[in-house]
């Protein structure tokens, strides 16, 4: 998928159908709904981000990270 970013290091947790996921739509509902989590490796810890705040946040980061 073209929205991936980076690689991904758990490919067995699937965001979509999760209940636990919360989608995102920006531009009022037109763009395409953007789930995210974050996942420690060192720990195993998978966290939901369901925090409007930090998911605006970790968007900004990932769109400067790619330039």
């Amino acid at each position: 998928t073209p929205y991936t970013f980076g690689q991904d290091p758990i490919p067995g947790v699937n965001l979509y159908r999760n209940t636990k996921a919360k989608f995102v739509m920006a531009n009022g509902g037109n763009s395409l709904p953007c789930a995210m989590a974050k996942y420690n490796a060192k720990t195993g810890q998978f966290i939901h981000i369901t925090s409007d705040n930090e998911f605006s946040q970790i968007m900004r980061e990932t769109r400067v990270m790619k330039k």
